[in-house]
């Protein structure tokens, strides 16, 4: 990180964590929230990559039709929600049938993946339907790509 480029600016933060980011940056406060920052750069990357080469193109589109305009706030890292969402999308709307892919495959992939790759399909597909890409070349892509969270 090219240390010439500070910024002053002035942050509220919860009492409970300031022994957290002291310790992390070595008794400053704000070397620890830039380490925090830091961190959580480097594990919504690695997330994203490690979860982009685990499902197939049609399983992406599957998951982007069926969290369409879902919030998963309180759920970002439940297998269990996300296992939820894709069997109720099949039963109730065929969503699964309709993009041919099988939950039981979908859901046992799912419940291999540690929490952090659950946040990162939720985040993916927010991504996807915040700039609207073409629904096909997204999905052929997640395989191939890394997600970069400065665009």
């Amino acid at each position: 990180m090219n240390k010439e480029c500070k910024k002053t600016i002035s942050i509220r933060i919860y009492e409970q964590y300031e022994p957290m980011l002291k310790n992390w940056g070595n008794g400053s406060i704000s070397a620890g929230v830039n380490e925090v920052i830091a961190r959580l750069i480097e594990h919504e990357k690695s997330a994203s990559y490690e979860v982009s080469s685990l499902l197939s193109p049609n399983e992406w589109k599957f998951l982007a039709d069926v969290l369409n305009g879902f919030n998963p706030e309180g759920v970002r890292f439940s297998k269990s929600a996300l296992s939820v969402e894709c069997m109720d999308a099949e039963k109730f709307d065929g969503k699964a049938t309709r993009w041919g892919v099988s939950i039981p495959e979908l859901v046992k992939k799912i419940n291999s993946m540690p929490a952090t790759c659950i946040d990162a399909i939720y985040r993916e597909v927010e991504k996807f339907w915040n700039e609207q890409p073409d629904l096909e070349s997204w999905a052929n892509s997640m395989g191939s790509r890394m997600l970069n969270l400065n665009s």
